[in-house]
């Protein structure tokens, strides 16, 4: 079998480019790609965790960031900012 060149490289990198580069391929050689195949049960609960998990970590920021502003205000200091 032969193969041929139908896509020029290029090092430049972008998004927009590789999007073109990739649909290229599949439109001229969807054959010799497999599909991808479906998620197991197993993937899909760690997708469930993994977003738990960030949820988590975004809630924790947050809250860390309302004490911070709470609690700026409640010990602000007597003088102008510009005497420290």
């Amino acid at each position: 079998m032969q193969q041929t060149q139908t896509l020029p490289f290029s090092g430049a990198k972008s998004d927009a480019a590789d999007a073109v580069m990739l649909a290229n391929i599949l439109r001229l050689d969807a054959d010799s790609h497999r599909p991808i195949p479906e998620d197991t049960d197993l993937a899909r609960a760690i997708k469930v965790l993994a977003r738990a998990q960030q949820d988590a970590v975004w809630a924790r920021t947050a809250l860390g960031d309302q004490i911070r502003s709470v609690l700026k205000d409640y010990y602000r200091p007597p003088w102008p900012r510009s005497m420290r």
